[in-house]
């Protein structure tokens, strides 16, 4: 085999490498949640239950035209990897959270995190809006030890964000009556 042909292989595998990363951002295939999901990971559609605590494994993405609705009472539990970079929520669609002030929502991360020590700590990668995100709705909800590094995908290199991170200036953005730290 020549020197050619090998480079062209080599050239072959690295588009396909660059293509897969592509699609697992803003991926056409997305997985709906169910009433008996708990964990939730990649791209993903539906409505969190009221009431339901749910943990987030790794980037959660809504895909463009998809849509996450958290219901009153929802919380989300973020995992916060050792090695791995931190997690977020990409939204290419529409996120929702309808806390109430009976039942407020809740984004944060694993309990054992949840103490003094980490109190002003960025521990997950917040919700990060793409220039696709047509609406981020977030009502009665604390959104808690948010902030992270951006990547080119979804924002621009290494900016920190904290909690929030909208792109597009045409994205819906609701806000009320709730905590973001």
């Amino acid at each position: 085999m020549s020197k050619y042909h090998i480079i062209q292989i080599l050239i072959t595998i690295a588009i396909l490498f660059h293509n897969c990363n592509d699609v697992e951002e803003t991926a056409i295939y997305s997985t709906e949640i169910t009433s008996q999901t708990t964990e939730l990971a990649g791209s993903m559609t539906g409505t969190l239950l009221a009431g339901g605590t749910y943990r987030v494994t790794a980037d959660l993405i809504i895909p463009p035209n998809g849509e996450i609705v958290l219901e009153e009472g929802v919380t989300l539990l973020i995992d916060v990897p050792k090695l791995a970079p931190q997690i977020r929520i990409i939204n290419h669609g529409t996120f929702i959270s309808r806390g109430t002030i009976a039942n407020p929502n809740r984004i944060t991360v694993a309990e054992n995190l949840q103490n003094q020590r980490h109190q002003s700590t960025q521990l997950w990668g917040g919700i990060q809006c793409s220039e696709k995100a047509k609406n981020i709705t977030i009502k009665w909800t604390t959104i808690e030890h948010s902030a992270g590094n951006t990547n080119a995908k979804n924002a621009p290199e290494g900016r920190l964000v904290n909690g929030i991170w909208v792109q597009n200036d045409d994205t819906k953005i609701i806000i009320k009556h709730s905590e973001i730290f």
